[in-house]
């Protein structure tokens, strides 16, 4: 489908809503995500407060978050035997800088 602007910058950015524990190594995740596409960014958010700060990773290409995305829904993305889930990064949630 189109996509907006605003969107369409996000589309590289995916966040994610489960499956990263507070023992997840940033290391470990981003290696993950690195089987997809290369990895500009990987944040690991707030590890107490997820739902409010939720880790996320920005690949270089919109193509890289793409493939994580549909493997992730898919659910053959594990890390530490959890599955992981996720979404694309909406630009709503980022805190004011």
């Amino acid at each position: 489908g189109a996509v907006g602007a605003g969107a369409a910058a996000m589309a590289n950015t995916i966040e994610f809503t489960g499956g990263v524990s507070e023992t997840t190594s940033r290391m470990w995740l981003k290696q993950e995500m690195e089987r997809f596409g290369r990895v500009d960014v990987c944040h690991m958010g707030n590890r107490q407060n997820p739902k409010d700060e939720p880790p996320w990773v920005r690949f270089h290409e919109p193509s890289g978050a793409e493939a994580a995305l549909a493997a992730i829904r898919g659910g053959q993305v594990f890390l530490d035997g959890m599955e992981l889930k996720a979404e694309y990064k909406s630009g709503r949630k980022a805190p004011p800088h």
